[in-house]
């Protein structure tokens, strides 16, 4: 058994357990010697870390990695090895007073990919500021105040493939500026105060893929302007102060698919600015095109597949516009467009078509076997004045058949007044139906009217030189439908009169026999006419008035007898009888031989030569024929003064401009003159 621990021993036996005492505490001193120092060294490197970024409010993020801060882009807390960069305004006073970005600035980022300084106030670059930067992929530096730049701004970056320049105030363009750049891809101006581009603004950007300078105020570009632009894929020309796109502008860049030139001022787009494209959209939308770009889409390599023309001053498609034109999608909305010629689309093949908001109000014909054959969608909403009459029926029942139904409104005050044309569909085929049978049915009633009205002038026209006018004994003027035959009856007969012949009274009541002698026999003609005129149903007095005409005519004998094969007798009523006849009182004048108010002369029967008989004659005809002429006459006094005075006041200016100039050259003179006298004089005293 051991001893217990409380029993004295001697002192040989009691120095072992001692010198194991001794040696444990040694070891234990040892061990918190190596723990301290582990935290002392731990706090160390924590310390070490915490100091490397700056602290908030100068980093709100700060890594090995990333970092974004408001201090210069030199402060030497903003780890090396930071690869993203974003430095915001406030925190550097250089950038704050002078706007300026120096060679040192960011030559310890040499991992730096991404690096952003948008509104900070960079006005301008000192020497090759990103040379060390041989791994910078992206840069922006929009809304800042960069005037300009040389190619030794960009100097080492031939990795980047992406700058942001916009909205600076860059007024200018160094030639191969951008040359260093060999891999970029995008390239945004936008926003600047550029007005001109050269031919070797764009050297060196042969992989750009993108380029924008919309918001700048171009007027002038160059031809070869975008020549090295060879994998160019996107121009954006959008509100510029261009009035038009020149020429070869854009020819030749195959890989070219996107134009915008929207929102500018263009009035004409060059008939070979888009040769040898290929392009997906064009866009000339809101502009000022006062006629659709067809030269220039049909010389391009192949038509763009959407083309967007809408918000323009077009106000008219004529024919040849887009004949074999394919394209996928046609915007012409909000265009005064007032006119379609028929064959403006012949050919073409169109998907979609847009006229909506325009000034049409129908399309021709032509274009429904076109339409029918593409199955066109087409819009035309917002066209409020359309005519919903016959002629657009077929359009009508195209529409029904478009899944849209985008349909024009029929023109207000007509029979289908705000109502769309697809919804008066039924009612226009039963009205066009009534419509065409009542056409049909009056078509053939003037045919047959026009027929029988032939065959009776052509029967009822006299074959003999002793015919005379056929009247009606009735009361009533006979009719006008058998007055063009008399007339040409009587026409016929006087120019078939044999020579020698004496001409019968157009007015006889008495007719020569069946049997009659011809040419140079005693004809003797006697009128007598008695009016005797009862009281009329108003009360008048009567008044009677008796006339009596006797007409005689003698002619040689002659040996020949031409028998009579017309009518027997003819009774001719007097133009201007009452109900039994007899002349009335109120007739301008029933002798023959009286004047007539209008100048002429009353021939026997009271009506005068030319007028047609059964209808009145008028009075106002010579004053009206004399009234034109008297204003006739005025208006050409008045063409004749107009011309003296304006050759007077050209006589005039021509005296007075060469009075002008002798005077000058007298002057004139006059002073090389006293010049070469004063330079005599001088010659004289030297």
């Amino acid at each position: 058994m051991s001893p217990p621990r409380n029993v004295c021993l001697s002192p040989h036996d009691s120095r072992p357990p001692r010198k194991s005492v001794n040696l444990s505490r040694r070891s234990y001193s040892g061990g918190s010697m190596h723990q301290l120092l582990a935290v002392i060294t731990l706090a160390l490197t924590l310390r070490l870390a915490a100091t490397a970024c700056p602290r908030p409010p100068d980093c709100y993020v700060c890594s090995s990695s990333s970092a974004i801060c408001k201090v210069c882009p030199d402060h030497p807390d903003i780890p090396a090895t930071i690869t993203d960069l974003k430095i915001i305004s406030g925190g550097c006073s250089i950038l704050a007073q002078m706007g300026l970005l120096k060679t040192t600035s960011f030559s310890r980022f040499t991992d730096l990919k991404t690096l952003s300084m948008d509104h900070t106030n960079v006005i301008r670059f000192f020497g090759s500021v990103f040379e060390k930067n041989v791994n910078l992929e992206k840069l922006s530096l929009a809304q800042n105040s960069i005037r300009g730049f040389s190619a030794q701004t960009f100097k080492g970056l031939g990795q980047l493939r992406e700058l942001i320049l916009a909205q600076n105030k860059i007024a200018a363009l160094s030639p191969s500026s951008f040359s260093p750049l060999i891999s970029l891809e995008t390239l945004n101006l936008a926003g600047n105060l550029l007005t001109h581009l050269s031919a070797h603004d764009f050297d060196g950007l042969s992989n750009l893929v993108t380029l924008s300078l919309s918001n700048n105020p171009l007027n002038t570009i160059e031809p070869d302007s975008f020549k090295p632009l060879t994998n160019v894929q996107e121009v954006v020309l959008k509100g510029t102060e261009l009035t038009a796109i020149p020429a070869r502008l854009l020819a030749g860049l195959a890989a070219l698919r996107r134009v915008d030139a929207s929102g500018g001022k263009i009035r004409v787009v060059a008939d070979d600015s888009l040769i040898g494209t290929h392009l997906d959209t064009l866009d000339l939308s809101r502009n000022a095109l006062i006629a659709a770009p067809y030269a220039a889409i049909k010389n391009s390599g192949t038509p763009p597949k959407n083309i967007d023309l809408s918000f323009n001053r077009i106000i008219r498609l004529f024919a040849h516009d887009f004949h074999n034109v394919s394209t996928a999608k046609l915007d012409l909305q909000s265009n005064p467009i007032s006119l379609i010629e028929a064959g403006a689309f012949s050919g073409s093949a169109i998907t979609e078509l847009n006229l909506a908001n325009t000034s049409l109000t129908s399309l021709p014909l032509a274009m429904e076997a076109w339409m029918l054959k593409q199955k066109v969608n087409i819009s035309l909403q917002d066209n409020t004045g359309w005519l919903c009459s016959c002629s657009q029926l077929w359009l009508s029942r195209y529409l029904q058949g478009v899944a849209d139904k985008q349909s024009p409104t029929c023109a207000a005050g007509g029979t289908y007044g705000g109502k769309t044309l697809v919804s008066v569909l039924s009612q226009m085929e039963s009205d066009c139906k009534t419509t065409t049978s009542t056409t049909t049915t009056t078509t053939t009633t003037s045919t047959s009217i026009s027929t029988v009205a032939t065959s009776t002038a052509t029967t009822t026209t006299p074959t003999t030189a002793t015919s005379t006018l056929s009247t009606s004994t009735s009361r009533k003027p006979s009719k006008q439908t058998s007055q063009p035959a008399v007339l040409l009856g009587t026409i016929i007969t006087s120019s078939a009169r044999p020579p020698g012949q004496s001409f019968p009274p157009i007015n006889s009541n008495t007719n020569q026999p069946n049997g009659h002698t011809g040419p140079g026999t005693t004809q003797k003609a006697t009128n007598t006419n008695t009016n005797n005129n009862s009281n009329n149903n108003n009360g008048r007095p009567n008044t009677s008035n008796t006339n009596g005409n006797s007409n005689t005519a003698t002619a040689s004998p002659s040996k020949h007898t031409t028998p009579n094969t017309g009518p027997t007798s003819h009774a001719v009523q007097n133009p201007g009888s009452g109900n039994n006849g007899i002349p009335s009182r109120s007739s301008p004048s029933s002798e023959p031989g009286a004047k007539l108010p209008g100048g002429g002369i009353s021939p026997p029967g009271g009506q005068p030569l030319g007028h047609p008989a059964g209808q009145p004659m008028r009075n106002a005809h010579g004053t009206v024929n004399m009234m034109a002429v008297l204003l006739a006459v005025l208006c050409t006094l008045a063409a004749c003064l107009f011309c003296v005075g304006v050759v007077a006041a050209c006589l005039s200016c021509n005296r007075y401009k060469h009075r002008r100039g002798r005077v000058e050259d007298q002057r004139a003179n006059q002073v090389a003159h006293a010049l070469a006298a004063l330079s005599g004089k001088w010659h004289k005293e030297m």
